[in-house]
Order: structure tokens, then sequence, then C-alpha cells
């Protein structure tokens, strides 16, 4: 009987402890010691533009996003976001709405391998020569929105 007391005792352990892996959004205790906490939200954003910073921020808050690569869709339209610079750090964004800004540049924008679907329509500060780039690394079904001066 010893024998078996000694076998099951760790197998229950590992039994809740198991259980316990799909609990990531609870805080979770024994004997008023922590065990596991839920990750907090992402918090360190580096990007050079404080409306685009604003935008990120409100997205992550939004959709409770907890590190960079879970962000796959930003819709920034009408935030008067100049610079993209930092963007890059976003590596899996697969859709990204910019239209009616003050779009400069769009370089960053090529360091993102997944975009499949962009909307640049109303930056009418930006070179057609970069939104023919970033065409050309766009997936063949993807969806690009020119602005109006590069149709």
């Amino acid at each position: 009987m010893k024998r078996f007391t000694t076998l099951a005792l760790p197998l229950v352990i590992l039994t809740q402890f198991t259980g316990l892996a799909g609990c990531d959004r609870y805080r979770v205790t024994l004997n008023e010691r922590t065990i596991s906490e839920p990750r907090g939200l992402l918090t360190t954003i580096e990007v050079a533009d404080a409306s685009l910073k604003a935008c990120i921020e409100q997205t992550i808050q939004d959709r409770q996003i907890q590190t960079a690569d879970q962000l796959s869709v930003l819709v920034c339209t009408h935030a008067g976001i100049a610079s993209l610079e930092g963007i890059e750090a976003f590596s899996n964004l697969e859709t990204l709405n910019l239209a009616e800004n003050k779009l400069k540049s769009i370089s960053p924008l090529l360091f993102l391998g997944k975009l499949n679907s962009v909307n640049l329509a109303d930056n009418s500060l930006l070179e057609c020569a970069e939104v023919e780039k970033l065409r050309q690394q766009l997936p063949k079904d993807g969806t690009l929105l020119t602005p109006e001066q590069c149709q």
C-alpha cells in the first residue's frame, strides 16, 4: 500500500499542474503562494511617431495583446501618422490600414513579410516608387489600396 501512495502522489500533483495549463488568464495560488500569473499586456513599444504609438497602444488594450508577435491587424486611420519607424517590430502584421494619414515614407513596411492587405489611401505625401516596391512584395492575392497620385 505504501508503494501505491508513493507513486500516486506525484501523479496527482502532475495532473493538477497539467490542468492549470489552461488557466493562463488566472492567478493561481497554493497556500497563499503564487504558482502562476497571467502575462501582462505588451508595454514596451518603441516607435518614433507619437500618433502611431497611441494607435498601437489602443489596439493592445482592445485586443489584449501580450507580445508583439500577437499583433496581426492594425487599423490607424485619420490618426495624423507621419512616420512608421519602429513598426517593423510587429513582424506578424498581416492587415494594416493607414488611410488618411500624413505618411512620407513606407519603407519600414518592406520589412514586414507577412503583410497581405494594406490601405494607404489618402496619403498624398507618399512617393509612388515606394508604394510600387510594397506592391511587388505583397502576395499575388494581396490587397493594396494606394494614394490617388499613385493610381
